[in-house]
């Protein structure tokens, strides 16, 4: 349940603003809507349950200094991607795409929630930053028109340039974006170039192309949420069968064979599921210690989206493990 509060006539309009676009634009990538309750000081919204927000995700990976695996960006990315296209399609602007707007449901599929920021393209909205999304994920353009009375801060090309602030903080397990105060953070965002931030993270190829087509500075340049999807662009970058998924799957299968082996020598026999343990550390950050830093009391978690094999293990897209080591070193999500 989402508590929308008001205090004011114009709180009041914002709630039943949100309510209505949620309830209207509802999609396989869109959280959920059930109803709304209207009482004396707010309005309470009943939403299809979510487990957690992507920017959980990344605050953990961030947190154990992992990065996420390929496999999972593209299937988080590729459902906010339906998404936001479903609502550019029916003329509405998402408006506030950012880690904590997106949530992860139950079925595992990422879904936009928080629907305060959406607008039609005929809507204006007002250039009062506290109003217009969050600042960090603005476009470079809308730091010229805020403050300008009737300026409309917010665009398609805007939520493109959020989606690829986006994909690349789940890329590379950081925001590029940073600064405490409203001048720091336009500072920040008007000296961003992608070109180098991909060279410094040994960004490549056609997702280095990606992310240039997503974070143009110019707004005519960026690449619409309708083409990415016609193009099939983000699968064939990021897909499953991809170089890129391909060159992680080899790394995942050699530290298969390491688990199983450290498995053995500790003489550990089983593995128990466990559905609510979501570790969020990933191959890059995994250390392979000496078995007998390995304590066999300790009971290996997994969680998979498909049933273990005989070794309780599953498809290395969905395997989770932790506390297989006294320290953790080894926790990871794949």
């Amino acid at each position: 349940m989402k508590i929308l509060t008001f205090s004011s006539e114009s709180d009041f309009e914002k709630n039943e603003h949100e309510i209505s676009k949620l309830s209207k634009n509802q999609h396989r990538n869109v959280v959920g809507y059930v109803e709304a309750i209207e009482g004396d000081t707010a309005h309470f919204v009943v939403l299809e349950l979510c487990s957690h927000s992507l920017h959980d995700e990344l605050c953990e990976n961030q947190k154990l200094g992992g990065k996420m695996d390929v496999v999972r960006v593209y299937r988080v990315m590729r459902d906010v991607l339906d998404g936001i296209a479903f609502l550019h399609s029916r003329g509405e602007i998402y408006g506030d795409l950012k880690g904590s707007n997106v949530l992860i449901g139950k079925d595992g599929v990422a879904k936009l929630g928080d629907f305060g920021g959406v607008v039609g393209t005929g809507t204006m909205k007002t250039s009062n930053s506290a109003e217009c999304g969050t600042m960090q994920f603005w476009a470079p353009e809308f730091f010229k028109l805020a403050g300008k009375t009737g300026s409309q801060i917010g665009s398609f090309a805007g939520d493109m340039w959020a989606f690829g602030q986006l994909l690349l903080e789940m890329l590379t397990s950081r925001s590029w974006i940073v600064g405490e105060s409203s001048v720091e953070i336009e500072k920040s965002v008007l000296g961003f170039e992608i070109g180098q931030i991909c060279s410094k993270e040994g960004i490549v190829g056609e997702v280095q192309i990606l992310l240039s087509l997503l974070l143009s500075k110019n707004p005519s340049q960026r690449i619409s949420s309708a083409e990415l999807v016609r193009t099939n662009r983000l699968q064939s970058v990021l897909g499953p069968e991809t170089p890129l998924s391909r060159f992680f799957a080899e790394e995942l299968e050699s530290a298969h064979l390491e688990i199983l082996k450290l498995k053995k020598s500790a003489g550990v026999q089983r593995v128990v599921p466990d559905p609510f343990h979501k570790p969020q550390l990933s191959l890059p950050s995994m250390i392979f210690t000496d078995p007998s830093h390995f304590n066999v009391n300790e009971t290996v978690f997994t969680r998979t989206d498909v049933g273990p094999n005989e070794d309780g293990f599953s498809d290395w897209s969905s395997v989770f493990l932790a506390d297989v080591f006294t320290n953790g070193v080894i926790s990871g999500r794949f």
